[in-house]
């Protein structure tokens, strides 16, 4: 008996224990899921707080670029913003904005010197320097604006050459820079250069230039986009900034030895290959917001599928040796580009006397310039998020139609076929619309050409540059020579 109940009181405390046990399982189970719902909702907490540092990471890193591309343009917009009081302080008078934009293309040279001359000089140095020098020009117009010396504008011809010339180089370097980065920072860059023209007729807007109710002169206006230059010269030195501090994270070095490393060669002047690896950290880590676990992770147009003609471009090592379809192509691309700029360039300026026989006419120009510029704008920035793109020969057919339609009027005068208050207000919309082509026409140009070979996309983007400011040049040629002496204008009546 004594070892039956012994037994039995051995299996209830064995029981006892295994209950035991699985109570403290249970328990500790609850207490694992407990935690894991815990840890899931604080990685989904940390997980929507990193989405929302890329997104905002990524729309600063566009900000800045679109930023740097504001101050291009800025000054050469500006004077013509200002052709309304130029027309009547100016000894040129109205022919005045031929020699602005023959001024503005002597300063071509400055790309020419910097690509063929001095090439081994890093984009990240031509582009500061030029930011420096557009700031220069902007606080000497301030001064010298209206500076008169042998019966013409010397101050304003001799300083619109200076903002060509820094114009052209924003053309040949900002491009070159922002397509180490990514597709959309071009398209910012384009939409900046574009924007400049929209800011300035902001102020113009707010200034009524040449009109009796004029709240501004000059002098203001110019001190005005000077102010608004800074932004870029600060811009671009955030993006420096952004650019060494994230190369010293991706690299794992401190700042003593990032530059042994090569993070302090892409400031002060690196190779090309070395600059783009370094850029390569910056946009998948910094720009983008992503963390990218190596330096090497570099893709030039990652998001764009640029069929059979870019993948053999990507395949051969230089231009030169490129396939011929992809030459041509190419080619065909510095031709477009560099025939729209001379329509352009040719027509800006004389559209003015399309418009001056009526009565109104100083009202019209200031409309012109305004109504030109925004469309320009809303070309470059919204013509890209486009579903369909048009052929090349689609937009050089268009933008020639509306083009000669707009100098069949500048030579007609007072002869217009539009007549009445409302043939002038015609004639600034169709101003516009041409702008808008030609906006359109011009960024996807820059977006799309570099895709055609990735790896010389920089290259690409730079002939680019060159192409646009030769035919910008020629342009500016034919429309100064017409001005100066086809008989028509020189008898050309303002009164009519």
């Amino acid at each position: 008996m004594r070892k039956r109940g012994g037994v039995r009181r051995e299996r209830e405390r064995d029981c006892k224990e295994s209950k035991k046990q699985r109570d403290d399982g249970r328990h500790s189970q609850v207490r694992t899921m407990d935690a894991e719902k815990q840890w899931a909702s604080e990685g989904e907490a940390t997980s929507w707080m990193h989405v929302d540092k890329q997104r905002i990471g990524k729309w600063f890193s566009l900000m800045l670029y679109f930023l740097l591309g504001l101050s291009s343009w800025l000054l050469v917009n500006g004077a013509f913003l200002e052709l309304p009081i130029l027309f009547m302080v100016s000894p040129e008078g109205y022919a005045i904005a031929s020699y602005i934009v023959l001024a503005v293309q002597v300063g071509n040279i400055f790309p020419v010197l910097y690509v063929y001359a001095f090439p081994q000089v890093e984009v990240t140095i031509a582009i500061g320097v030029n930011l420096l020098v557009t700031e220069l020009a902007a606080v000497l117009l301030i001064f010298f604006w209206d500076a008169v010396a042998f019966d013409h504008s010397v101050g304003l011809i001799v300083l619109s050459a200076v903002a060509g010339g820094v114009g052209s180089m924003s053309m040949v370097t900002l491009f070159s820079f922002a397509s180490r980065a990514s597709s959309q920072h071009m398209t910012a860059a384009a939409a900046g250069v574009s924007f400049n023209g929209l800011l300035g007729s902001v102020i113009a807007l707010i200034q009524q230039p040449g009109k009796s109710t004029q709240r501004f002169g000059a002098t203001t206006f110019f001190g005005i986009l000077a102010a608004f230059i800074l932004l870029s010269v600060f811009a671009f030195a955030v993006i420096l900034y952004r650019t060494r501090t994230t190369t010293v994270k991706a690299l794992g070095l401190g700042n003593d030895s990032i530059d042994s490393a090569g993070g302090g060669q892409y400031v002060a002047g690196s190779s090309e290959e070395e600059a783009r690896t370094i850029v390569s950290a910056t946009m998948s880590s910094s720009s983008d917001g992503e963390e990218s676990g190596s330096v090497g992770a570099y893709e030039r147009v990652p998001d764009t599928d640029v069929g059979m003609a870019g993948q053999l471009a990507d395949e051969t090592d230089g231009e030169e040796d490129l396939p011929r379809e992809v030459m041509l192509t190419i080619y065909g691309q510095y031709a477009h580009i560099a025939l729209i700029n001379a329509l352009k360039f040719c027509i800006l300026g004389m559209y003015a006397y399309s418009v001056a026989c009526y009565g109104n006419g100083s009202t019209l120009v200031l409309w012109m310039n305004i109504i030109g510029l925004l469309c320009d704008s809303c070309g470059r920035t919204f013509g890209p998020s486009l579903p369909h793109v048009p052929t090349s020969w689609f937009m050089i057919v268009l933008q020639s139609a509306t083009w000669g339609y707009l100098m069949i009027m500048v030579f007609l005068g007072a002869r217009t076929p539009l007549p009445g208050p409302w043939g002038g207000w015609v004639l600034v919309f169709l101003y516009g619309a041409y702008n808008s082509f030609f906006g359109y026409d011009f960024t996807i140009i820059f977006v799309e050409a570099p895709k055609i070979s990735r790896h010389k996309a920089e290259r690409v983007c730079q002939q680019l540059g060159l192409w646009n400011q030769a035919g910008a040049c020629v342009g500016s040629i034919v429309s100064f020579l017409l001005v100066k002496y086809v008989p028509v204008f020189q008898t050309f009546d303002t009164s009519c």
